[in-house]
């Protein structure tokens, strides 16, 4: 990877809370497996960690760009702290816990040269052990999502919407149209950002990639899965610190879009019952954690967590 930003391809955006040894590591994979286009790599801190920054000065050196927060301000808004510094002609927005693969970034920004219409690509994620996490989704949140994720009909509706998907479902090798892609490595088309505005900061945490794809749907562009982009993803890892405050700020986030994009409903009746269902939703997967935690005691932490959100004032 060039670290000559004069004529750069790839702004690569890391965002960190509480995960200093992960971004040295996510950093130095960028920096090891891109051996083609040119990137920056700008990590905007929302920790107050000294003893972190040292750590990062010592073991990355020079070539990056840092915006260190005095407070948390949210994912959102340092994702378009980094963004609006940004001065390459693809937009890499990349989760501290997210290690690329061999070329991955060359890969994906050689998609977005041969797709115009393409306004954001998204790798696919990879659990430790190699197995895929669900990358792209052809749902957004809403009160059918939220009915379906409370019935656990949304497997039988997968099956049956992958059943009639298009060739490109099957073909191993080609983009994947999709509705939204989970942001933890995102390349977004320059001109897309421009023509459809950054991240909307109203979500603090979650959900800000959803809105995003939706937006640029909305506008006429196609976001799309890259499925041979691989990127391990650790997953969450800052968030295990507090589960609690997690949980809420996706159920925020959830509701947040469904009244942004659909609005409360004659007599707010769309949102109480998307209340409803998330709530719901909420209380049954605490149901479910209460119960495995019988056999495996380390899902009782998370079982707490969610009481302690259900039970909140």
């Amino acid at each position: 990877m060039s670290t000559d930003t004069s004529a750069c391809e790839v702004s690569a955006v890391i965002v960190n809370w509480n995960s200093y040894e992960l971004v040295i590591d996510c950093v130095m994979a960028l920096r090891a497996r891109t051996p083609k286009v040119r990137c920056e790599v700008i990590v905007v801190d929302n920790s107050q960690d000294e003893a972190g920054r040292r750590l990062w000065r010592t073991a990355l050196g020079s070539g990056l760009e840092w915006i260190f927060n005095s407070a948390n301000v949210g994912f959102a808004a340092a994702c378009n702290q980094g963004l609006r510094r940004a001065r390459c002609r693809y937009l890499l927005l990349l989760n501290p816990d997210a290690i690329v693969h061999e070329a991955t970034v060359d890969a994906m920004a050689e998609l977005l040269d041969l797709h115009a219409d393409v306004a954001a690509v998204g790798g696919q994620l990879l659990n430790a052990d190699g197995t895929p996490q669900p990358s792209a989704y052809r749902l957004y949140p809403g009160l059918l999502r939220a009915f379906l994720d409370l019935t656990g009909l949304r497997y039988a509706w997968l099956f049956i919407a992958r059943s009639r998907g298009a060739t490109a479902e099957r073909e191993p090798h080609a983009l994947r149209p999709s509705a939204w892609l989970k942001g933890a490595c995102l390349m977004i088309r320059r001109e897309a950002y421009e023509a459809v505005g950054p991240l909307d900061e109203g979500f603090f945490l979650f959900g800000e990639d959803v809105d995003w794809c939706f937006r640029a749907r909305q506008a006429g562009w196609q976001v799309a899965l890259a499925p041979d982009c691989l990127v391990t993803h650790i997953g969450e890892r800052s968030l295990m610190m507090d589960r609690q405050a997690a949980i809420s700020a996706y159920y925020q986030s959830y509701l947040r879009f469904i009244l942004k994009h659909q609005g409360a409903g004659a007599l707010g009746l769309r949102a109480g019952a998307a209340r409803l269902l998330l709530k719901l939703g909420a209380a049954t997967r605490l149901a479910a954690l209460a119960a495995s935690s019988l056999v495996r005691p380390g899902r009782r932490s998370d079982a707490n967590a969610y009481w302690r959100y259900l039970t909140a004032r």
